[in-house]
């Protein structure tokens, strides 16, 4: 029965085809039906309840995750040793005061007088003689030889160190003049070195100057041709060519 209804449809379509339909062969066509939207209360409302159960299963999670934690700790941790509970130390007794009491009175009682006076011996002032020994039992005494005095020895004087022969000054008369008191023809044939260090001392081997940076003592010659002779408090005195000056330190 399908197949012919089927092919009975087709015939009257194909004879429908290039006719203008009239008005009373129009049907209704079935409009499409909107798709059913969801109301806002709705979406709003699960929305609240998929926050409020991921809020619940966060809190679960972290109880559990703590109560574990703490388990953990509990069981690794050592239990703590109980604490000695110390002893109650006893309380000192009162020291009994019936023996202070009872003496009290008795130490108060003045001590009876005496009723007879007791003679005490009078002491021995006389030693008995001693018989002298008989001249057999007595010892022989022997006499010392007499010694010679013994004279009395000089004290010894301390070992004083030798001290240094300090060097002795010239004299004003005996000292050369200073370079810059001669003449000025012997100036200038004269050198007058610049003294950098001076150094003078009480020893003369431990006097000593430096000149252009070189160490000089007594005797020795500097570059210029000089010779140093001597090296005074204020100065040096120098030999040249026969003529003796001093040059006065900076």
């Amino acid at each position: 029965m399908s197949y012919i209804l089927e092919a009975l449809k087709k015939s009257q379509q194909e004879r429908q085809i290039g006719h203008v339909p009239d008005i009373s062969q129009l049907q209704d066509v079935p409009l499409p039906r909107p798709a059913p939207r969801w109301p806002r209360w709705l979406l709003a409302a699960l929305l609240l309840n998929a926050v409020i159960l991921v809020v619940l299963a966060w809190r679960s999670w972290e109880t559990h995750m703590a109560t574990g934690t703490s388990s953990m700790s509990a069981a690794v941790a050592p239990p703590a040793a109980a604490s000695p509970t110390p002893s109650p130390s006893p309380t000192p007794s009162p020291a009994p005061r019936i023996e202070e009491t009872s003496a009290a009175p008795a130490l108060a009682t003045p001590p009876p007088p005496p009723t007879e006076a007791t003679s005490l011996p009078e002491p021995v002032t006389q030693l008995p003689a001693v018989a002298p020994a008989p001249e057999s039992m007595a010892e022989p005494v022997l006499e010392a030889e007499s010694m010679p005095p013994i004279e009395s020895m000089p004290p010894v004087a301390p070992a004083v160190a030798e001290a240094a022969p300090e060097a002795v000054p010239e004299s004003p008369a005996d000292m050369p003049p200073r370079w810059q008191d001669l003449p000025l023809e012997e100036r200038t044939g004269l050198p007058a070195p610049r003294i950098d260090v001076h150094v003078f001392a009480q020893e003369p081997e431990r006097r000593f100057v430096l000149i252009n940076l070189r160490k000089y003592q007594v005797g020795d010659t500097l570059d210029e041709g000089a010779t140093l002779d001597a090296i005074l408090a204020d100065g040096i005195v120098l030999s040249y060519g026969g003529r003796r000056y001093r040059v006065d330190r900076p």
